[in-house]
């Protein structure tokens, strides 16, 4: 198992619920904040990165409404942002990144 913490998300373009857990291990907690815009979305996962879990963080999720492909999510439902592995990559300052689409995860959970 993974030594640290990941950053998991899921937004539907209006709401994101924000999380973090070690790896494997089901989050203790969550918070949920508006989300309508990528500066909303980068605002949110940079107060969730506090320093303390910034120093100990190896990966992050965000599952979204939208199709992924290639790495990257279009938001459906008129939210009109898309997402990037490289752009997460640059905000939680990891390498290890995932995105997913919303059904997805939920077929995986």
């Amino acid at each position: 198992m993974a030594q640290g913490s990941v950053l998991l998300a899921d937004l539907n373009g209006r709401d994101l619920v924000l999380a973090v857990a070690p790896p494997g291990v089901a989050p203790p907690s969550h918070h949920t904040v508006s989300c309508a815009s990528l500066a909303d979305l980068e605002q949110a996962v940079r107060n969730a990165v506090t320093p303390e879990v910034a120093e100990d963080l190896v990966g992050g999720a965000i599952c979204a409404a939208g199709p992924e492909i290639d790495g990257v999510i279009t938001l459906t439902g008129g939210a009109g942002f898309t997402l990037t592995s490289g752009w997460l990559r640059s905000v939680l300052g990891t390498p290890r990144v995932h995105l997913v689409n919303d059904f997805t995860a939920c077929a995986l959970g």
